[in-house]
């Protein structure tokens, strides 16, 4: 993987801290208190943002803030002038002139309200990784491997606000009422990794000791592999509901299991050139992420059968066995939203639940890979491993 994550890398010459879980393993010093809260906060707080953020577009309240102010925009405004200068902007783009021309100020200041929260439970985050990373870093805690995958992290989160700026910006002029899609679902993908590395870093440092698991290599290795595809799946279906949302497409083809009473929709590729009906063209878009729902589902389960067969006994408490059952919860509520044609609260339990999902994939791949050989590295726990 691109980050080298140090929770799929574990080190086997390290003992555990029987305390404080096996967090030396990953590049940490054992007098650093606090990181497995910090991890736990941090990824509390990113799940948090994506529930916010389905809020915000199910509310349709992400255009209600029309500039992109890091440090003032944090204070909400103060007067009624202040109201009132805002709901003028607003009432300059798109939105306000073709979906809300009859929007009374006091229900302009219900969607910015969401709005506002959203920005700046971002903010929060930011603040709450970029410190607490200050400290441990000074106080010498991170090898230079942990450090690096932490630093990255840090610089895409960073640039998550940008990224949400550059979506906004998309839905403000022309004659747009909402965000360009493909952009949402660039300003999912990357909260979305953020907290897959983040989860995974923890669960490896709160794990057992890699010597407590005995397995042969052979017979891991395509655990792992069946791992990583359906945590690859997983990702690529949530940037699928990304689209699917930002189309919204989830409000059209509610019949089910057809669409439109045929297989196929009839306008799957009424956009020129074709690979633009796989981003922008509301039927394509949400039969594609059918088909994937259902592939996920199919794998998920397979998965499991095979796993099983190796498993003696307590095979329905192996991650698989949780993985499955957390795709056909989602595939089930997701029928539901689709029939209902994606009310708030349906379609908002959806976006919780793949959360939810996501977690289960990370977690699954966490499991698995712990069976993987490693390479042995050196024990010493020189002060000269770590960064100051």
């Amino acid at each position: 993987m691109i980050l080298s994550l140090p929770s799929l890398r574990r080190n086997p010459g390290r003992k555990p801290d029987h305390h404080g879980g096996n967090f030396a393993a990953i590049g940490l010093r054992r007098d650093a208190p606090g990181f497995a809260i910090w991890l736990a906060i941090l990824c509390a707080l990113i799940a948090a943002t994506l529930v916010l953020g389905g809020i915000t577009r199910l509310t349709d309240s992400g255009l209600s803030i029309t500039e992109w102010r890091p440090i003032s925009g944090a204070l909400p405004p103060l007067s009624a002038e202040d109201w009132q200068r805002e709901f003028s902007k607003y009432q300059q783009i798109p939105q306000f002139a073709i979906v809300n021309p009859d929007m009374t100020l006091g229900e302009f200041r219900q969607i910015w309200f969401w709005e506002w929260t959203h920005r700046n439970l971002a903010r929060a985050l930011g603040l709450v990784f970029l410190l607490p990373f200050l400290v441990f870093w000074m106080r010498g805690a991170f090898n230079l491997r942990l450090w690096t995958t932490l630093f990255v992290l840090l610089l895409f989160g960073g640039m998550q606000g940008l990224v949400g700026w550059w979506m906004v910006q998309s839905g403000l002029t022309s004659d747009r009422v909402h965000v360009v899609p493909w952009r949402l679902m660039v300003h999912l993908l990357i909260p979305v990794a953020l907290l897959g590395v983040l989860f995974a870093v923890l669960l490896t440092g709160l794990s057992a000791s890699v010597n407590q698991v005995k397995s042969d290599p052979g017979k891991a290795r395509p655990l792992s592999l069946m791992a990583y595809g359906l945590c690859g799946l997983t990702f690529l279906q949530m940037m699928l509901g990304a689209l699917t949302a930002g189309n919204r497409a989830g409000r059209i083809y509610t019949d089910w299991p057809l669409m439109g009473g045929a297989l196929v929709p009839e306008s799957y590729a009424d956009l020129t050139p074709f690979w633009h009906n796989l981003i922008e063209n509301p039927a394509a878009v949400q039969f594609n992420h059918r088909i994937l729902a259902y592939l996920l589902l199919a794998a998920a389960w397979l998965a499991f059968a095979l796993q099983a067969k190796k498993a003696r006994t307590g095979a329905w408490r192996h991650p698989f066995f949780l993985f499955a059952v957390l795709v056909t919860a989602q595939a089930a509520l997701g029928i539901v939203t689709l029939i209902g044609a994606s009310p708030i609260g349906l379609a908002l339990a959806h976006q919780i639940l793949g959360v939810v999902t996501w977690l289960g994939a990370i977690t699954l791949l966490c499991r698995t890979s712990a069976v993987l050989p490693v390479r042995r590295t050196d024990d010493r726990d020189s002060s000269q491993e770590y960064l100051r």
